[in-house]
Formats: structure tokens, sequence, C-alpha cells
């Protein structure tokens, strides 16, 4: 996930939940979430999965182990 994307998500969920004028509004969610996609590939093997360019594939392989692992469901 994008620095910016997961700051927004623990910002909001973890902080802003408390006070909602605090809250980003729906154009600063639409401009970090544009920063964030802009920053995706398109996997070369299934064309709906998605990767970030920070982590790599193998970024992303490492977190849906992680994910699954950890006993949740997409």
């Amino acid at each position: 996930m994008h620095s910016e994307v997961k700051k927004y998500f623990l910002k909001c969920f973890n902080d802003w939940y408390k006070n909602p004028n605090l809250r980003p509004t729906a154009k600063e969610w639409m401009q970090v979430l544009k920063v964030g996609s802009n920053e995706l590939n398109v996997c070369e093997m299934v064309d709906s999965y998605y990767y970030s360019q920070t982590y790599g594939i193998e970024g992303a392989i490492k977190a849906l182990k992680t994910f699954l692992y950890n006993g949740s469901s997409l």
C-alpha cells in the first residue's frame, strides 16, 4: 500500500474517527488514492492483479502470504 494511502487510513480510523471535522474530504481522498494508484503495476501473469512499484512483486507475494497465514479472508 502506498505510504500516503496508508497514512490516511491509519489517521482516519485511529485518530480522526473521534473528531469528524478532522477527517479528509472526498477530494482529499481522491487525490491520495490517485497518487497511490499511479504507482501500481499490472501483474504480467494475472491482469486483474496489481502490485506496488515500491515493494515490487516479491513484496506483494510476501504480503499476501502474511495475510493468508494470519487467517484473514479476502
